[in-house]
Parts: C-alpha cells; structure tokens; sequence
C-alpha cells in the first residue's frame, strides 16, 4: 500500500510541473500558473476529506466492515480513470533520463536504515536516523543537481532549506489534547465535530482564496501565513490562562473559533510547499526532484517531532494513569503547560519566518 501510494503521488506531483507550459512566460505568469495546478489537487483531496467523513459514518452504520472494504474496490478504477483525459507529449529532443544507480542505492539504503534504526533499541535512534537521512538525502541532492548552472542550483538548494526549516518546527505535543479533556471536559464528539468543521472551512476557504494565493508571490504569502499561524494560536493562551472565564466566553465557543479560523492555514501552507517544488523543479529530473523534495519535507516533520520532544523534557506535563486496582501511578500535572505553549508558539513563528527570510529567495523579472 505505502509503495503504491508513493509512486502514485510522486507521478501525480510531477504531472503537476509538465501541465504547465512555461514557454514565453514571466516567472511570475508560470508560478501562478503552478500554483493553481496544486490549489485545485488540494481542492480535490480536501472535497474527498469533506465527503468520506460524511459517507463513512452513514456506510459504517448501515453495512459490514467486509462489505464496505468490498465497495472501496472502485477507487483504484476510479484514479484510472483520469487516464482518458492524459495527454502524452514527446520530450523535446527525445532523450529519455537515464537511471542513475547511486541515487537508486541511496534510496535504497536510506530505507533500509531506517527501518534498522526503527527497530533498535539504541538510545538515541531518532537523532541518528535523522542526521543519516540528512545526509543521504543530501547527497542525492547534489548528485541530482550536479549539471544544474551554479545560480541556478543555489536558488534550488535555498529553496530546498528554506521548505525544509519552515517544516520543521515544534508542536506542543499531546498534553494540551489532555488538558483539553481533563480539565475543560472535551469528549471525543466534541473532537469530531471541530474536525468536520475544520474540513468544510479548509474546503470552502481554498475556494474562495484560490486566486489571491496563486496571484501573489509565494514568498510574500508564505509569510503572511507565518503571521497568521501565530496569531490563531492565541486562543490556546487564552484558554490555558483562563481568560475566556473573564470575558465571559464558553471554551467550546473558542475552541470552535479557533478551528474555523485555523484549519485552512494547514491546507495553504502545502499548497504554498508544494507549489514551490514545482517551480523549481529542474527540467528532465522533475520526478525525482519531487521525491527528494518530499522525502526532505517528511524528514523536516521528524526534525519538528524531535524538537516537540525535547520541549515536552523540558517542560513537563503528565496526564492521571492509574493500575488496574485504582492506584494512582502518575499525578496530573499541566503546570508547565503554559510554559510549552509559549515556547512552541515562539519557535513555530521565529524558525519559518528566518527561513524564508533568509532563504527563500525573490522572483527576478525578465529582463
């Protein structure tokens, strides 16, 4: 399943790059163009999101679980179907790329790795299965880019970083979700709900904004985002603090308010991400650009759960656990809660926005 999803996706994000023709255009015609190519894959998946929440609760109440993965069949045949409207174009000059074996082994390796590293009981297995995939990753970057004009491949590799770092930061972990529900009283329902609304305000959102975000300079986008994410995480200050109860509003209400607000946020970001990979995607190795890219941007979010984990040492917090007789074995304890969100909140905005500041670079106009 894993290895069908991935040649899947990797085709599909390098079909994205091909659609577009960027003959005689501006750099910036071209990214709007790459842009809405991936607010309209975003669109397709956020509607699918949208109708198997809906779909699912009312297949699971009326028919088998047997019968059901019986019916999710026609989906292969369904994805097939998008090959009627494919249109196969020769490359020009007709030359086919070539398999390069030391990016194959390096994948292959990599792989292999990391599933030893998974698997170990080595103390620091995270760190060193991270800082190896850095490493290969990197390599195979390099070996990718080695016939890319110098500028060129500097703008590609502070693209690369500027994704990578913007990726990777901190989140607060599970304590809040505990807090959330031991000391605010949110059951799993409640949860249900915030994501169903979540879903139908990112679906309606990206629609509605689907031509500012593809109209404007990713850069400058990227960084309004980075402000935005920053402010809808002051609703989880206000919450821990208390400071709803002074003015006089229910935590739910917040809670709702602040998913409203704060679910489309994750869909622009990715297509933000997203669009930049294929921009910058070098022509005749744009598949394995968007592997690389994406295996980069996978390994970023492992730098981001690293960098959670360190926090929760740091910081901690500890839920009621109890045996089987009653006992209490560890003691609730959200005291530094407010010490983690803080701190998550600051990293979350200060690394992305260094990235793409210092990084990401600007769009030249022709000429």
């Amino acid at each position: 399943t894993v290895i069908g999803f991935v040649i899947q996706d990797v085709t599909a994000d390098t079909m994205t790059t091909e659609v577009v023709d960027r003959s005689g255009k501006t750099p910036e015609e071209v990214q709007r163009e790459v842009t809405m190519v991936q607010i309209l894959g975003r669109l397709a998946l956020a509607f699918a999101i949208f109708a198997t929440a809906g779909l699912g609760g009312y297949l699971a109440d009326n028919f088998s679980y047997v019968n059901i993965f019986w019916a999710t069949l026609f989906i292969p045949f369904l994805s097939l179907g998008g090959l009627f409207f494919l249109r196969l174009e020769q490359e020009k000059g007709g030359k086919k790329a070539r398999l390069d074996i030391r990016i194959l082994g390096g994948g292959i390796a990599l792989g292999v790795i990391s599933l030893l590293f998974a698997f170990s009981d080595i103390t620091l297995a995270q760190e060193f299965s991270f800082l190896l995939s850095l490493v290969f990753l990197s390599g195979m970057l390099l070996i990718l880019l080695r016939d890319i004009d110098p500028s060129h491949k500097k703008i590609l590799l502070m693209s690369m970083a500027a994704l990578f770092f913007y990726r990777a930061t901190p989140s607060v972990g599970p304590g809040l979700s505990w807090w959330e529900i031991d000391v605010l009283h949110f059951d799993p329902a409640f949860f249900g709900v915030l994501a169903q609304i979540g879903a139908t305000v990112a679906l309606i959102t990206l629609w509605f904004l689907a031509d500012f975000i593809a109209r404007y300079p990713i850069r400058s986008v990227l960084i309004l985002l980075i402000f935005l994410e920053a402010i809808m995480s002051i609703p989880e200050l206000i919450l821990y603090f208390g400071i709803h109860e002074t003015m006089g509003i229910d935590a739910r209400t917040i809670a709702l308010f602040d998913t409203a607000l704060g679910s489309p946020l994750v869909h622009i970001s990715m297509v933000l991400v997203l669009s930049l990979l294929a921009f910058y995607a070098p022509v005749g190795h744009r598949g394995t650009w968007f592997a690389l890219g994406a295996s980069f941007m996978n390994l970023a979010l492992m730098g981001g759960t690293l960098l959670t984990k360190y926090l929760n040492n740091i910081f901690l917090v500890t839920r009621e656990v109890r045996d089987e007789t009653g006992n209490i074995l560890v003691s609730a304890d959200y005291t530094e809660l407010g010490s983690l969100l803080i701190t998550a909140i600051s990293l979350s905005f200060i690394l992305p926005l260094a990235a793409v500041l210092f990084f990401l670079p600007r769009l030249k106009k022709k000429g």
